[in-house]
């Protein structure tokens, strides 16, 4: 009798482990789809916070970029058709110990407001990259020359009535200035950048 009830209490311990392990891989299951379906969730909530924080960045840009454009229909708004060359020969066209870089042609004003401060900001550089001229001229209509050194300064002012002063003046909306301009300098320019720059506040 003690035998076969220890084998019923064999059997019941039996059956309880295989229900208690069956109940515990079932929970486990359970918790592993449940804690899959909620990374799941995650990596897609994550996606969405990438694809919203791209939609972010791309929508500041386009404010930027509108911000700038208010600004071109608020203030002034300079555009350029200039011819450029340097003049390295010694005949009748520059007699001068000096090369020049000659600059002519048209600054406009096409935008709604006043540019004000407004001038070229002419860079030019020799074959090997060396600086010969570094500054920023007036826009002033007519045959104006300048020198980039005291020696270049000298030689405009004495022998062709050039211009010392370097102080920008302003475009009002619709207003051009038709440039004939000469930069005296030491060396010969082989490439040059030539930009308008303006202020929309006095």
């Amino acid at each position: 009798m003690g035998d076969r009830l220890r084998k019923k209490q064999i059997i019941i311990v039996a059956v309880a482990i295989t229900l208690v392990a069956v109940l515990f891989s079932g929970t486990i299951a359970f918790y592993n789809d449940l804690l899959s379906e909620r990374t799941s969730e995650i990596d897609a909530l994550n996606l969405q916070i990438a694809d919203l924080r791209s939609q972010i960045v791309s929508l500041k840009s386009q404010v930027a970029n509108l911000s700038g454009q208010t600004v071109n229909l608020t203030g002034g708004y300079l555009v350029t058709a200039l011819g450029v060359r340097e003049i390295t020969d010694r005949g009748v066209y520059n007699p001068s110990p000096f090369n020049h870089l000659y600059i002519q042609g048209l600054v406009t004003n096409v935008g709604w407001g006043t540019a004000y401060n407004a001038g070229l900001r002419v860079v030019a550089s020799d074959a090997n990259g060396k600086v010969e001229v570094n500054m920023t001229i007036p826009l002033i209509s007519y045959r104006r020359a300048y020198g980039t050194d005291n020696a270049t300064i000298e030689y405009v002012l004495t022998l062709i009535e050039g211009e010392t002063s370097l102080q920008l003046g302003s475009l009002t909306p619709g207003q051009f200035v038709n440039l004939d301009t000469s930069i005296f300098h030491e060396g010969n320019a082989t490439k040059w950048d030539i930009t308008p720059v303006w202020t929309n506040q006095p």
